[in-house]
């Protein structure tokens, strides 16, 4: 099995990206509150990729749950880890 590492993976300067589904209620809800702060994002509508891109996602934070967010090599699942970055 290979082990992905998020650090080393997103070791370029890259900006926050949003994966989410569109329709989706909490997707919504973080985009936004990504749209009343200060930050840049890219917002990724899961629907639209690749499925080996989906399950990259699922390899780097263990998770399938919807929205997550990853910047600069950390990542955050769910409304209330994303509003939480979104708040420090």
């Amino acid at each position: 099995m290979i082990s992905l590492n998020s650090k080393r993976l997103f070791q370029y300067p890259v900006g926050p990206k949003l994966f989410g589904i569109k329709k989706s209620k909490n997707t919504n809800r973080v985009l936004q509150i990504l749209d009343t702060s200060s930050i840049e994002y890219e917002f990724i509508d899961i629907r639209d990729i690749e499925s080996i891109k989906g399950e990259m996602m699922f390899s780097l934070t263990g998770s399938t749950e919807l929205p997550q967010l990853f910047d600069g090599g950390e990542s955050y699942v769910g409304y209330d880890q994303i509003r939480n970055y979104v708040r420090k």
